[in-house]
């Protein structure tokens, strides 16, 4: 009877050690999870995305978490690891039509702040929201980087 006893009490010190053990990697799980979803776009993290057009590299990116309403944003196009500065920049975000709403479209002309554009971009709601990022150059031409971001 002893014996049995001991085995039992030893079981269950087995059982609740691996019970405490799933707990802890399942909070450690959960840890490491919320920080990947802090990098992801679409998350709490600010939306950075670099891009190539052509011969040009453009970054484009918002200092907080893109979120419904006015978002702040920054543009900078670099040409031979210089900035671009003379050009005209605008964006235009816009969701596809759904069963149960219209297209919906922003468009907004970014402004020169010293080595790079800015601009507010204002999302009416959340969802996926593609956007054309366009520039013309001083020599005529226009570049095309596109894009989307999940809210």
């Amino acid at each position: 009877m002893k014996k049995l006893v001991t085995i039992i009490l030893g079981l269950g010190l087995m059982a609740s050690s691996a019970l405490g053990a799933d707990k802890m990697n399942m909070k450690m799980d959960m840890k490491m999870d919320s920080k990947k979803m802090n990098m992801s776009k679409g998350s709490m993290a600010p939306y950075n995305e670099k891009m190539k057009a052509g011969r040009y590299k453009v970054a484009f990116s918002s200092e907080k978490a893109l979120a419904p309403g006015k978002n702040p944003m920054k543009i900078m196009i670099m040409k031979k690891g210089k900035p671009v500065t003379d050009a005209r920049v605008k964006i235009k975000f816009f969701m596809g039509e759904e069963k149960d709403m219209g297209y919906m479209e922003y468009k907004v002309d970014a402004k020169s702040a010293g080595d790079m554009y800015k601009c507010d971009v204002d999302i009416a709601m959340g969802g996926t929201w593609q956007y054309h990022l366009k520039f013309k150059t001083n020599d005529g031409r226009i570049q095309k980087v596109s894009g989307s971001i999940n809210l």
